[in-house]
């Protein structure tokens, strides 16, 4: 799928975009990721593949690409929102691929204080060394976390399969960093004063990642509305509960569970390689697919503005990014399983990895439009027969019925229309 004609190429983008079935992307994931996903199966394999293609977002950061004024790396901010016991835990399955890389960064700590320790320190002196680690706690406070940020050279991955614990932290007089969140998505500079030694720190490009999980009321108590500036910098993936009850004996998890182990080393071997590079791989768009991506979302922003609400132009703004930053994602992973991680200085996605971007856009898309539904209407009774009310929809859009009068006949709202429309 190299070398796609461009009106082919906008076709498949399109039918990408569109069709909401996460099994159409497997086939067209490459390394890791895939090898990862096809150890499971149904629900807890949807879960592994977004919550693993997140994760990778804050492994490989120095794979990067130019958008507007500036170089960005990959990282996402996922949020998984399901019910209780419906399986949201399968994101510790793709944590395990971070295992390596998280206990290296440690044990080079443990070693540093353990030399400190045996220097015989002065009474009251305390460890002045980087504490390392991949992985920091949510339940931080805003010091502690700019401060975890800064010891890690600027990179963190935020992981909570229990989203109120850092919605607890949040709302604490020292331990609210939602501005936090909110800058490095951006990558925006951070400071902060570090007492210990009267010294106003500095960290330029922080790269972070955020992948969380909870509830609906979990998920409420971190972004209670539409117009919170967290909204709008998630990415979000909702699923019902599965009936069937899963037998916990099979062999084939144990067999799983090698699998991901030799694939967790492999994805420490890639996380070093990218590491030690002295510069960073830049990811560039052809420009067919930059013709594409801008028609794409220009198209998409005037929808959003004339059927739903202007308010909300910035999640489209940042859709657009989501989808630009899952091209480095894939692009990466695609680049390790050839072997081409230490060559390559500079790549241009290619057009099979862009239309799997794109797919992973329609389904951020989707899930946000529900999400920004389930805010508001969270109150009123849930309404029934919702696939007969969605054909019924699109059968009196398209004989020219318009859109006021088929939101109050099927007393619906804005937000429903619009997304049983597109």
């Amino acid at each position: 799928m190299k070398n796609l004609q461009f009106e082919q190429l906008k076709l498949s983008v399109k039918n990408a975009y569109q069709v909401q079935d996460m099994s159409k992307i497997y086939p067209s994931l490459k390394g890791i990721l895939k090898e990862t996903c096809e150890l499971f199966e149904d629900i807890e394999k949807e879960v592994v593949m977004i919550s693993g293609l997140t994760l990778f977002s804050g492994l490989i950061n120095n794979v990067q690409g130019f958008y507007f004024d500036r170089h960005y790396s990959a990282n996402l901010f996922l949020y998984i929102l399901a019910p209780y016991g419906a399986g949201k835990g399968s994101i510790n399955i793709a944590k395990k691929l971070c295992f390596y890389i998280d206990k290296a960064l440690k044990d080079e700590t443990q070693k540093e204080f353990d030399e400190w320790k045996n220097g015989n320190p002065k009474k009251g002196e305390k460890f002045k060394g980087k504490r390392k680690m991949l992985i920091i706690p949510v339940d931080n406070s805003r010091t502690g976390v700019i401060q975890n940020i800064d010891d890690n050279e600027g990179t963190a991955i935020f992981f909570e399969t229990e989203s109120d614990r850092l919605s607890n932290a949040l709302n604490t007089e020292y331990g609210n960093f939602k501005d936090v969140l909110r800058q490095v998505y951006h990558h925006e500079e951070l400071n902060f004063n570090r007492r210990t030694d009267d010294e106003i720190v500095f960290r330029k490009d922080p790269k972070i990642t955020v992948l969380l999980a909870g509830t609906a009321d979990q998920f409420i108590k971190l972004i209670p509305s539409v117009e919170n500036g967290l909204f709008s910098r998630f990415c979000f993936y909702l699923f019902e509960s599965n009936d069937e009850f899963r037998n916990p004996f099979e062999i084939k998890r144990k067999k799983a569970q090698k699998a991901l182990d030799k694939l967790a080393k492999r994805t420490q071997e890639m996380y070093n390689v990218l590491k030690k590079r002295e510069k960073p791989i830049i990811v560039e768009l052809s420009p067919e697919q930059i013709k594409i991506f801008v028609e794409m979302f220009s198209k998409e922003k005037k929808n959003i503005i004339e059927h739903l609400s202007s308010n909300i132009q910035g999640s489209i703004h940042r859709l657009a990014l989501q989808v630009f930053r899952v091209c480095l994602i894939l692009t990466a992973l695609r680049l390790e399983d050839k072997n081409e991680l230490k060559t390559t200085k500079k790549v241009i996605v290619n057009d099979e990895d862009f239309i799997t971007a794109f797919r992973f856009g329609g389904i951020f898309k989707q899930n946000f439009l529900k999400v920004m539904e389930m805010l508001p209407l969270k109150a009123q009774k849930k309404i029934p027969n919702k696939e007969e009310k969605k054909q019924e929809a699109r059968k009196r859009f398209a004989e020219g019925e318009s859109r006021d009068k088929i939101m109050k006949d099927l007393k619906i709202s804005r937000t429903t229309l619009y997304r049983y429309l597109n």
